[in-house]
């Protein structure tokens, strides 16, 4: 029994659930919401909340989608029964929702079929056992029949094998449940909740006053939606996810519920709708989700993936900061790049691709301390300078590494851990620089990936590996490191130039690394930063001999700290290959060129060691080849054509160093084999000598050899045979050789006494001479040969036609035959006329045969006069008097006379009806009528008759009726196109005019309207009019022109009316459709319009003034007229803004008025008067100006703007009331100009504004000083001048800056101090140096002066062809002129006292070919009638280090110069006496210098460095020994002539430098003669005694 009672129970329990539900959906505007009814014990809730609830539901009722579409809501704090949505929508809300959409009320079939409730007392909720659930657990439940249900004693975890059953879910407690609906409804409140497999249906879900947890266990679960909601005044409802899983449906959470995916929730969810109100619990910190839609402002999200986060708030302008729905301390990623702090989801707008991370990687980008992603205050050891120079600081270097962009600089400012789980840091696919400073990396290192151009700089360390891949490059200049390693770069690569690798623990550097890694080591700047190389070798030419002024010599630059005497050195040989000798061929600093080289380019490298580093550089110079040397050259000879190859060099030639080539181009290719020739013609035969390994090649040179044609007088002739009259021949013709001679056609054919041809007109031959071979050029005779018929061309019969096999014509007919012959050419015809066998045939006036010349167009006419008919028969003859075939033609006529052609009806002058018919006579007895036609006006013509010899015909024609006048063309044709025309008109009209139209011509006023008729009739057009009005209130009036004017009419009537048209013809056309015209009201137009209140100023509202309105003094009620606003033509319904308006009153419409008041008085919104002040930064520093500066971001503040008017206001010009420091206090903004939507409505009280403002004071300590001439000690107190401060590019001026410390006595350095004043502060030192007195100057051993710690060197040197000059001034001398003179400044000799060395070089150059003819002319004018010997330029250069050498073209006082005259300018006669001249051309000024000459050797004093000339005169020595003076030229001339001694002192001189000049030689031989001379007289005084 207890059994019956439980089973009854459970039925009641079970039919209790199944009673229907009613739905009901409401339209709104753009969503559309499900509302679900309530119980009859719900109703009763407080009636405010509900109604605040439903109003708030029907405001922001939010569409909310899931898988199938299905439109949910949020639901209110009422309690909710199951309502099955009847209509789907296949889209979410976006905010883009058109404002009409429909909704449709439905009702479901099952809500409208309502069953029957049990009357039992229905038992709490939480009491009541679902008999599913019983069922599911094995509980036997007794059947209405008393049996017993299935128990699943066979059940698995999903079915039941004995009765079909399966199970999708379970609880914790183990009871399985068929559906989610089951387990929903039934399981226990807190339930952990597992599916049991893969579920997937279409249903909806809810979870209602419960809190359950969920673990999809690996399985799919699959519907549309799943909605968490409780019942008013339940604390709660919630649904926690954990395991993994799917879940393709929508979870909608409504208010002040929650879902929780914590962790441990690894699974994926299609769509979460968070629904407006309070979720203080709902977490994600796991999982994936699809599409999140919020409908809320704030959430707590700590972990989890969102394809897309969407704000669906109902504010569309409303924008969710990223910070409300993060948990604090997590960021949002997308894309790997981490979101701002500050970002926002935009209203109706959605962020894709996040994911949600704890904030490992800080950044502080504005420097408040604060992480730019999550807000929290940490350490930033780390700062990224960007390339436009924005800086960033990070927690993390992994983190600076991402951000920062190509060009951009790493800093470290603090130590650095190393990387998380000990991993490297990376740097991938970014061009960045690495500054250590002096911190430490700790851990793995650093890996630069993917292209990464990694540049380390600093002193500090990286503990671990730096790495480059294979893709990968970068610079080490600097650091501490653990290990390197380079996959594609060598370790040496990745050094700048000028570093090394240095042992960590020691001072051991490390040179030639070959391995990719390397371990422990320093990167320092290398000791030897450089090997400065002097190369002193000159031109090397193959055969050279050794020479010790032939060498190279290195120099080391070095740090300072390292010590130039431990460098060690080694020179080696290094191949074409680059690889160099095993051994040293030199251990010394100094390598001398060895003797012996091959011609090409030699390459020695040196070695400089220091302590294991070494540098090395290469040094390449070359040895050139010499010249070959031609002993003999080839020669040619002239040559005769036989048709056989011949050599055209006959002797080859002999060279040393190589041997002869021989080329047909000079550019060609060269071999050794002489070329040759066949061909007559010229040749040019290039040769050269083709050198060996260390001999050039020698210039290509050209020889002509030439193969002439043999020449003779000797001519061919030609036979008799074949010849026929006229010298023209009719057969081959036979060519005879001449005497001694062969004959061919072409020239290498074969030769024979005669050769035959058939060609007629020039012939070409070719004569061999029997006794040599030799051959001629072509040689031509004339052959005249026709043995061709002409033809007759075309033949042309001009007027005449081809009709009914006849040539007919109506005028005389020109015959025209064309004779072709290609060979002698046509000559003439002959023609024969024969009339015709039938009775008309006749020759007229015709000869009845000729003959007939051709013209030069070969053509031939005669002509056939009127009246011939008979055949033609015409024969062509050409020059050489070959008849052709003769041309016939058998039938020819021509006749004039027309045909007869007669009409014999006649038409009058009326119109016609119907068709008319004409009937024609034509006759033609000669050559008969050929056809008849007529045509209808310009129409087509239509044929009457067609005939071929008819003489007469009689015709009848039928004119169907056509609308209009037509005239008739009647045509009759003869056979010899003879006609005549006969014209007849006809006028015809059988259409009524068009169907009449009504309109108005003039309007309607209350009395009258004047109407217009139109139709159109085409043919005898419209004659009159008929109006009629339909209810006869205007008599019927009838006008031609269609005008009809109508007066007397009643006001505000509407009238009907219908015309008909009638043409000339007396047709009548339809009536016209019905024109209705109604009569206006009264008129409006002098109304009298009055304005009150009219002042008005702009407020931001509408003001309009009061409107009165009267009509002949009465005024009008409100409902008689509407009043509205007009502003420059345009309708203005509100007016606010400022300006003039129109007032237009118009007559109501409902009123007994029409129109609008003529008189439209205006009123005026005047503009509103606002002030104008200055904001932004109102100090700048000094620069001159009174210039405001952009960066200082001036702008102009309005005061009196109406609130949300949008105006903005500009300065055309900022600027400072005083460019100086102490006077400015003041910025002014002139022409302030308005600008913004609104700014119409505005005006300026003033358009300037002023604020107070400073300028500061410029720092000049980055000045750049320049000093003035330098100080050489003089025992007395100094003062170096300061010449020019330079900041900026501006100089600064005296009252800008003292100088202090610029005074000093004894020789040595010293620091001046510059230190700014009024408008400049800070200071700037300068070093200045005093030059010890002349007499104090330390010399070294070549006569340099050392000054400090460098050198002041002077030498002298010649260019090529250059006369030997010497320096006759001492060098100290010199060197203190220049210091004094400023040619060497302060600045120089501060240089070579902190150890440069400054060259001073003065130079001479052969200047012929370098000096201008301007300057010659200028020169040679000078020198008068002296001869210009040499052109010469002198220069004077400084050079510092060796570098930036500049030209000194003046000193302050002159040097003494000399120079060794060259031979040629020498005197070598003893009979005259030689003067020299030194003349100077500079700035176009040409000075003759005074001077002296001794020994061959000029001397003379000069300032000045430019062009110079040596010229001379020679004067004739006077026998008598008398001295005269040469007395030409310019006093100046006179001056600067330096005298040469005669020819026997020179000579003397030049043999005797000891200064004897006496002619010994010539005394000791005359003492001989005169000793002879005695000894002869003693003798014959001897003998004749």
């Amino acid at each position: 029994m207890k059994k019956r009672v439980l089973s009854l129970t459970m039925a009641f329990l079970l039919a209790f659930t199944m009673l229907p539900t009613q739905a009901a959906a409401e339209e709104l505007p753009e969503y559309e919401e499900i509302v679900e009814e309530g119980t009859p014990e719900e109703e009763s809730l407080e009636e405010d909340a509900l109604e605040t609830e439903s109003l708030e539901a029907e405001a922001l009722a939010a569409e909310v989608e899931n898988t199938e579409g299905t439109v949910l809501t949020e639901q209110t704090e009422e309690t909710v029964t199951e309502t099955e949505p009847t209509e789907e929508v296949t889209e979410a809300p976006t905010g883009e929702e058109t404002e009409d959409a429909e909704v449709k009320e439905e009702v479901s079939a099952e809500q409208e079929e309502t069953e029957e409730v049990p009357t039992e007392e229905i038992q709490p909720a939480e009491q009541q056992v679902s008999i599913q659930a019983m069922e599911a657990n094995g509980v036997a439940v007794q059947a209405e029949d008393g049996e017993t249900e299935c128990t699943h004693p066979n059940a698995t975890e999903t079915e039941c094998p004995d009765c079909g059953i399966t199970w999708c879910i379970k609880d914790d407690a183990g009871t399985k449940y068929t559906s989610l609906k089951d387990a929903f409804d039934n399981a226990p409140d807190g339930s952990m909740l597992t599916l049991l497999k893969d579920t997937s249906d279409g249903n909806d879900y809810k979870i209602i006053d419960k809190n359950y947890t969920m673990d999809p266990a690996g399985h799919t679960l699959e519907c549309r939606n799943i909605t968490i909601s409780r019942n008013s005044g339940r604390d709660t409802a919630s649904l926690t996810l954990t395991g993994r899983g799917k879940i393709k449906a929508s979870i909608n959470v409504n208010s002040v519920v929650n879902l929780c995916l914590p962790e441990t929730w690894n699974g994926s969810i299609k769509t979460v709708n968070i629904l407006s109100g309070m979720h203080d619990s709902t977490k994600i910190a796991g999982g994936t989700i699809d599409r999140l839609f919020l409908y809320v402002n704030s959430l707590s999200i700590s972990g989890g993936t969102f394809k897309e986060i969407r704000n669906n708030n109902r504010d569309k302008n409303y924008n969710i900061p990223v910070k409300n729905l993060l948990k604090l301390g997590y960021v949002f990623k997308q894309n790997n790049q981490t979101i701002e702090y500050t970002a926002e989801v935009p209203g109706w707008g959605s962020l894709y691709n996040l994911t949600v991370e704890k904030c490992e990687e800080h950044r502080d980008k504005d420097g408040d301390d604060l992480c730019d992603y999550c807000n929290q205050s940490v350490i930033f050891p780390v700062e990224v300078t960007a390339a436009d120079g924005t800086k960033a600081r990070y927690s993390g270097l992994q983190g600076a590494f991402n951000e920062a962009q190509n060009d951009a600089t790493v800093k470290l400012l603090a130590d650095i851990p190393a990387g998380a789980q000990g991993s490297a840091y990376t740097v991938d696919n970014k061009w960045i620089t690495l500054d250590l400073g002096d911190k430490t990396i700790s851990g793995s290192g650093i890996s630069a990936t993917k292209g990464a151009d990694l540049t380390i700089t600093g002193n500090g360390t990286v503990a671990g590996e730096v790495t480059f891949d294979s893709n990968s490059t970068g610079r080490l200049r600097g650091g501490t490191f653990g290990k390197i390693t380079s996959v594609t770069k060598t370790l040496q690569e990745l050094l700048p130039e000028g570093y090394a690798y240095r042992d960590r623990n020691g001072d051991t550097w490390r040179s030639d690394i070959t391995g990719s890694s390397i371990e422990n080591v320093v990167v320092l700047k290398a000791p030897i930063q450089q090997l400065d190389i002097t190369n002193s070798i000159g031109k090397l030419t193959y055969g050279y001999s050794e020479d010790e002024g032939q060498y190279l010599l290195v120099a080391p630059v070095l740090l300072e700290e390292y010590n130039e005497n431990e460098v060690g050195y080694e020179w080696h040989k290094v191949d074409k290959n680059g690889a160099e000798s095993s051994d040293s061929v030199s251990m010394e600093q100094k390598f001398s060129i060895p003797a012996g080289l091959e011609a090409g380019n030699h390459t020695y490298r040196v070695h400089a060691t220091y302590h294991g580093y070494i540098l090395k550089e290469d040094v390449t110079f070359e040895v050139s080849k010499a010249d070959v040397k031609v002993t003999k050259a080839p020669t040619v000879e002239k040559l005769i054509y036989t048709g056989q190859s011949m050599a055209l060099i006959v002797n080859s030639g002999v060279a040393e160093g190589g041997s002869f080539v021989y080329s047909m181009e000079k550019d060609g290719t060269y071999t050794s084999d002489i070329p040759t020739g066949k061909a007559a013609g010229e040749y040019t035969i290039w040769y050269k000598v083709q050198g060996d390994s260390n001999h050039n090649d020698s210039e290509p040179v050209g020889v002509t050899a030439t193969i002439s044609y043999f020449t003779t007088d000797g001519a061919a002739a030609l036979a008799d045979t074949n010849k026929g009259e006229h010298d023209w021949y009719k057969g081959t013709v036979t060519v005879l050789a001449p005497e001694g001679f062969t004959i061919s056609s072409v020239l290498d054919g074969t030769y024979a006494e005669s050769f035959e041809t058939n060609i007629n007109g020039e012939n070409t031959y070719y004569l061999r001479q029997d006794t040599s071979g030799y051959i001629t050029d072509a040689k031509t005779i004339q052959v005249p040969i026709d043995t061709d018929q002409p033809s007759g061309g075309k033949t042309d019969l001009s007027d005449a036609a081809l009709r009914v096999g006849w040539y007919l014509s109506k005028e005389n007919i020109t015959v025209t035959q064309s004779v072709e012959d290609a060979t002698s050419g046509p000559d003439h015809i002959e023609y024969q006329l024969t009339p015709s066998t039938d009775s008309a045939g006749t020759l007229g006036s015709n000869q009845d045969s000729g003959s007939v010349s051709v013209n030069a167009e070969g053509k031939a006419s005669f002509t056939i006069s009127k009246q011939f008919k008979g055949s033609i028969e015409i024969t062509p003859y050409d020059k050489a008097g070959n008849a052709g075939n003769p041309i016939t033609f058998e039938k020819v006529a021509a006749e004039d006379e027309k045909p007869e052609l007669k009409v014999t009806d006649t038409f009058a002058e009326g119109w016609y009806t119907t068709a008319q018919t004409v009937h024609v006579h034509a006759q033609d007895m000669r050559s008969g009528l050929y056809m008849m036609t007529y045509k209808m006006d310009d129409g087509d013509l239509e044929t009457l008759f067609r005939g071929l010899s008819n003489m007469t015909v009689e015709k009848e024609v039928s004119f169907p009726a056509q609308e209009g006048v037509h005239t008739y063309s009647i045509i009759a044709l003869d056979n010899a196109w003879n006609g005549v025309t006969v014209k007849v008109t006809i006028r015809q009209d059988t259409q009524a005019p068009t169907k009449p139209t009504l309109s108005i011509s003039k309007e309607a006023t209350d009395t009258t309207v004047t109407l217009q008729a139109s139709a159109t009739d085409e043919t005898s057009g419209v004659q009159e009019y008929i109006l009629k009005e339909a209810t006869n209130q205007v008599p019927e009036q009838k006008r031609s022109d269609g005008v009809f004017a109508l007066t007397g009419l009643t006001s505000d009537t509407a009238y009907t009316f219908t015309v008909t048209a009638k043409d000339n013809a007396g047709n009548l056309s339809e009536a016209s459709d019905t024109f209705i015209v109604k009569t206006r009201k009264k008129p409006f137009a002098n109304a009298v319009v009055t304005l009150k209140n009219a002042d008005k100023i702009y407020n931001g509202t509408v003001q309009t003034p009061d409107v009165e309105v009267s009509m002949n003094g009465t005024a009008l009620t409100a409902d008689q007229y509407v009043v509205s606003y007009e502003q420059d033509g345009t309708a203005v319904a509100a007016p606010t803004k400022a300006g003039t308006y129109k007032v237009v009153v118009t007559a109501g419409e409902n009123g007994d008025y029409e129109g609008i008041a003529s008189g439209q008085p205006t009123y005026t919104i005047a503009k509103k008067t606002i002030t104008a002040s200055l904001n932004g930064t109102l100090t700048k520093t000094y620069d001159g100006t009174t210039k405001v500066l952009e960066a200082q971001k001036l702008t102009v503040l309005l005061k009196g703007v109406e609130d949300g008017d949008k105006v903005t206001a500009t300065a055309d010009a900022y600027a400072y009331n005083s460019a100086e420091v102490k006077d400015a206090d003041t910025i002014t903004g002139s022409v302030i100009a308005l600008a913004g939507a609104d700014v119409e409505n505005y005006q300026l009280a003033e358009t300037k504004a002023s604020v107070s403002a400073k300028i500061l004071q410029k720092n000049l300590a980055k000045a750049d000083v320049t000093l003035g001439a330098a100080l050489v000690a003089n025992g007395k107190s100094q003062t170096q001048a300061v010449e020019k401060v330079m900041l900026d590019g501006t100089e600064l001026t005296a009252k800008d800056y003292e100088v202090t410390g610029n005074q000093a006595a004894a020789a040595g350095s010293y620091t001046l101090t510059i230190e700014g004043k009024n408008n400049y502060t800070g200071k700037v030192q300068k070093t200045y140096v005093v030059v010890p007195a002349e007499e104090q100057m330390v010399s070294t051993g070549n006569g340099d002066v050392k000054i400090g710690e460098g050198t002041l060197k002077v030498s002298v040197s010649a260019g090529q062809d250059a006369p030997e000059m010497s320096l006759a001034s001492d060098k100290k001398t010199l060197i203190k002129m220049l210091i004094q003179g400023g040619n060497l400044t302060a600045d120089e000799i501060v240089l070579i006292e902190e150890g440069a060395t400054i060259e001073l070089t003065l130079n001479v150059e052969h200047a012929e070919a370098t000096v201008s003819a301007e300057t010659r002319a200028a020169m040679e004018k000078t020198a008068g009638e002296f001869t210009i010997g040499r052109y010469l330029n002198i220069t004077f250069t400084k050079s510092v280090n060796g570098e930036k050498e500049s030209e000194i073209h003046e000193i302050k006082a002159p040097i003494k110069i000399s120079f060794r005259l060259s031979n040629d300018l020498l005197n070598t006669d003893r009979k005259v006496k030689r003067e020299y001249m030194v003349l100077r051309n500079h700035d176009g000024e040409v000075t003759s210098l005074p001077g002296t000459f001794a020994d061959g050797i000029i001397t003379f004093e000069t300032d000045r460095f430019s062009d110079y000339a040596i010229a001379w005169k020679d004067t004739a020595v006077s026998t008598s020994g008398s001295k005269k003076k040469h007395r030409s030229g310019s006093a100046q001339q006179e001056a600067a002539v330096v005298a040469a001694p005669e020819v026997s002192q020179l000579v003397q001189a030049q043999s005797a430098p000891t200064g004897d000049t006496a002619p010994i030689e010539w005394m000791l031989l005359l003492a001989a003669l005169s000793a002879a001379g005695i000894g002869m007289i003693i003798a014959k005084k001897r003998k004749e005694n």
